[in-house]
This record gives structure tokens, sequence and C-alpha cells, in this order.
């Protein structure tokens, strides 16, 4: 999937997603596999409500409630790692839900790499911080509103005669401009979290990390599972990947699992 598709699909995602969460009830197959799966996990079989989560993704459906419970499944089932993927894959779907953010928490107390993470500028942190507030799709209906604002402020300043209505019209239309704006940045910011593909988490229980993509290469440390990391680069069975504490190195990618959709 080239970028232009990527990014499309990841606006899709975030617009559509109510849409796309109803359709697991909507679609029988889905539905029943749910069902089932949520049954299997009440009765304790998380391998097999695992498996038939997955099912309900190899179909094309997403939803924050898909993943969570996911996540729960995989931690009932000891495979921390991919718990974690699942929860930051709901929490990216919707980063208000405070249960997903509770278990994702817990999950990651159960993390045995404990790495210092680098200063950021705080303008980019706070830019972060007020864009995981809402999931992109509030975003893109808060920005579609601000623009229709705008819109409204132009109109008014253009028909009405009034010199108070004329300056009403222009303070509402710069406000709700530079508003629109940064909700169209908020919103990038959330989609770009899902179109990159970047982030993923170490899903062996421990995992070498090599100077070069060559087994036969320098050990610069080692990894547990359930540690997030950055992918930089990818180069055949290999990928290079970056820390929060800016450490690089080389790890097989099969020992990571992208938080991708």
């Amino acid at each position: 999937m080239n970028t232009i598709n990527r990014f499309l699909f990841a606006v899709v995602l975030f617009v559509c997603s109510p849409v796309l969460s109803a359709s697991l009830s909507a679609a029988p197959a889905a539905d029943s596999l749910w069902n089932a799966a949520n049954t299997l996990y009440v009765n304790g079989d998380y391998k097999g409500a695992v498996a038939l989560y997955e099912d309900i993704v190899e179909q094309g459906l997403v939803s924050p409630e898909l993943f969570y419970n996911m996540g729960n499944a995989y931690f009932k089932d000891d495979r921390l790692g991919e718990s974690i993927v699942a929860y930051r894959k709901a929490q990216l779907l919707n980063p208000s839900d405070a249960d997903v953010a509770y278990n994702l928490g817990v999950a990651n107390s159960y993390v045995k790499d404990r790495l210092n993470v680098l200063p950021e500028f705080f303008l980019t942190r706070w830019v972060r911080a007020v864009a995981g507030v809402f999931s992109g799709r509030v975003w893109a209906v808060l920005s579609l509103l601000f623009l229709l604002l705008t819109a409204a402020g132009v109109l008014l300043f253009l028909l009405a005669r009034a010199v108070s209505r004329r300056k009403l019209g222009m303070s509402v239309a710069i406000v709700s401009a530079v508003l629109f704006v940064a909700s169209l940045c908020f919103m990038g910011s959330a989609v770009s979290k899902i179109n990159s593909g970047s982030e993923a988490v170490i899903i062996s229980e421990s995992a070498s990390v090599k100077s070069s993509p060559d087994r036969a290469s320098i050990d610069l440390f080692i990894l547990h599972e359930g540690t997030v990391v950055e992918v930089a680069t990818d180069f055949g069975e290999w990928n290079e990947i970056v820390l929060s504490d800016g450490s690089k190195g080389w790890i097989r990618s099969e020992q990571i699992k992208r938080v991708a959709f």
C-alpha cells in the first residue's frame, strides 16, 4: 500500500470508525465470531478467544472494543508483548477510553526494561498531549464544524450592514479559522500515528539488539518482551530500531510486532 493510500485509509478509519465498529454487530459472520470469542474468554479459553478475535481482524473489521478484548485475551494467555500491541491499537482508535489506559498501564508494569525518555521540545510535547485528548475522528468532526463557522463568519461580514455585526462576523471567522487549522493539525497528528506504522513492541521473551543486520554481529544490549520501540529502517529480515533513550540497533523482524492496522 503506497503512502497516499495508507493516508486515505487512516483518514477513512478515523472518520468512519463508528460505522466500522457497528459492523461487528451488522455482519452476521463477524457477529457470530465476536459472541463466540467473548464466550471463550469468559470460560477461560484465552487461546481460542484470541484466534477468533484475529479472524475478525482478518475480515477487515476494526474497533476499540475489538482490540481491547483482544488485548485482555493476550494478557491472560501470557503474551505480554502482543497484549500491549492490541491495547495500543485500541488507544489509537479511542484515546479517551479509561479502561484501555488502565489495562495498558497494568501490562506495562510487567515489562522488565525501564528506559529513559529523551526530553522533547515543549511545543511538540504540548501538541502531542492535546492531539491525544480526542481520536482523529473527533478532530475531523471538529475541523468541519470550525470550517462551517468560518464560512458563516465570512458571510456575516459580507452581508451584514451594521458595523457591529460585520465586526462580529470578522471575529468569528478569524477565531474559527485558527481553530480549524489547529484541529487539522491535531487530526494529522492522530492520523500519522496510524499511518506511519513505525511503533512496534518486542514479542520475544528476550531479544538481542545487534550492531548490524547480521546474526554474527556484536550484541549491543538485550530487550525484553513488551518494550516499545520505533522502527527506523527495514532491511530484509531485520529492522533498525530506536529506543526512547536514543539507543539504536538491529533486531530480527520476527521478534517485534508493529502497532499497525
